[in-house]
């Protein structure tokens, strides 16, 4: 699977060169990640990295108004090559800015791109390098998509430790929408309000997937997290789009 997901890489890189190229060039103040890094997180366009990275960003900060400190930490869990993160620090004013990743390469450039920031190596597994109750806010975009089960409970676990009471948490999953997806013993699974775990590649990876029924995804968050808001994904220019949900830590 990752040498297929390379070969899909090499043919994307090289029908985008041309306007990749370009848009470099009319940006030469601003730091974008290696073409590889940027296509594995989020895929190759340098203009939509760009944008709706800063537009997803000011979305977030909208949705958390209504709830949010006038300071504190936000933390950008599984940041990648920040495509949220370096927006972070314009639209959360006078926050600190946290971004935790645990691919290395990635974190040592955020790191040096970014300076401003705060960039910090997690592994797969749990503690976060962060203090218990030292995060007023937390985003987690297209995260435990790609964790197993097991990981889904030691990641909340962990969630709640750095979260400070009544700190909010902002989430993405793979919904109702992602049912079209799914092999017929997936959807029976899912149906069956249970997590359904797609193990094709290593953990972590885009390659790596999880589907969130919104019954299991409440029983879930349950026993620290009260939720405040569920939106579920719907089907944009064909593509389905994940579920969001705002959860306040108890």
């Amino acid at each position: 699977m990752m040498f297929i997901t390379q070969l899909k890489y090499l043919k994307t890189y090289l029908s985008y060169y041309r306007e990749g190229k370009a848009f470099l060039a009319a940006h030469p103040q601003l730091p974008f990640p290696p073409s590889y890094m940027l296509y594995i997180a989020y895929g190759l366009n340098y203009k939509h990295y760009l944008e709706d990275g800063e537009r997803t960003a000011r979305w977030i900060k909208g949705q958390f108004a209504a709830h949010l400190p006038e300071k504190g930490t936000v933390l950008d869990w599984g940041c990648g090559p920040a495509r949220i993160t370096r927006h972070l620090p314009q639209v959360f004013e006078n926050w600190q800015v946290i971004g935790t990743d645990y691919d290395q390469a990635t974190i040592d450039w955020c790191s040096e791109a970014l300076p401003n920031i705060q960039f910090l190596k997690n592994e797969l597994t749990p503690p976060l390098p962060i203090g218990s109750a030292a995060v007023q806010a937390a985003i987690s975009i297209s995260i435990f998509t790609h964790l197993s089960a097991a990981a889904h409970e030691n990641w909340k676990l962990e969630l709640a430790r750095v979260l400070a009471p009544g700190g909010l948490l902002f989430v993405t999953t793979q919904g109702d929408v992602f049912l079209q997806q799914m092999s017929s013993a997936e959807q029976h699974t899912y149906q069956q309000n249970q997590l359904v775990v797609r193990a094709t590649g290593p953990e972590g990876h885009r390659i790596f997937g999880a589907y969130h029924p919104p019954m299991f995804m409440q029983a879930f968050w349950g026993t620290h997290f009260d939720i405040l808001q569920h939106q579920a994904g719907t089907i944009s220019n064909g593509k389905p789009i994940q579920d969001n949900w705002i959860l306040k830590r108890k």
